[in-house]
């Protein structure tokens, strides 16, 4: 809560004009910090290495690429697996590129590696990356037949059509009228 009352705080809302809603690097502030809170070091990277005494959690963030609307999916790891090598780019900047929605925060650049790239949120295509995790867990594990996954996210939900704007018709007179006296406004 503490984290979302300090990046979204109306005070460090940016204006219009600015193309999104917040600041960033308020945002990048608050998650090195709490990299550096856990793990010592604020620039520490996604790469984890496994020691006898430390086997490490695989985890990966969801990405685009900012050059492209619906650009193909990018996951920054934290563990190699058959053909992908666990990302050195830092944990706060991995955290930033999948934050970087659209309208809310600037894309994120990431240089390595070189010669780096703009990422944004995948949240238009991947909002709910519960198959791309059943599908890394299968990939990482190949012999498991049988994986569970416990979304607190969006869930399995059908595209919604936005619609045409030609095809809106503006409000009726009797909408106007009870939109005046609702109580809401």
């Amino acid at each position: 809560m503490k984290l979302s009352e300090e990046v979204f705080n109306g005070d460090h809302a940016l204006s219009a004009e600015k193309g999104v809603l917040f600041d960033a690097s308020i945002l990048e502030k608050v998650v090195k910090r709490l990299v550096k809170d856990k793990l010592s070091d604020e620039d520490a990277v996604m790469a984890e290495l496994s020691t006898a005494d430390h086997k490490p959690c695989p985890t990966f963030v969801v990405a685009i690429s900012a050059a492209m609307a619906h650009g193909p999916l990018i996951l920054f790891r934290s563990y190699n697996s058959q053909g992908n090598d666990a990302d050195n780019c830092a944990i706060w900047k991995a955290a930033r590129a999948t934050s970087a929605a659209p309208s809310f925060f600037d894309p994120m650049f990431i240089d390595v590696p070189a010669p780096g790239a703009w990422y944004a949120d995948g949240g238009l295509d991947f909002n709910n990356p519960s198959q791309i995790a059943l599908d890394e867990a299968r990939h990482i594990w190949p012999r498991v037949k049988r994986f569970i996954v416990v979304s607190i996210g969006t869930g399995r939900q059908s595209n919604f059509d936005f619609g045409n704007v030609k095809d809106v018709q503006p409000p009726t007179e009797i909408s106007k009228s009870r939109r005046a006296s609702s109580p809401c406004g």
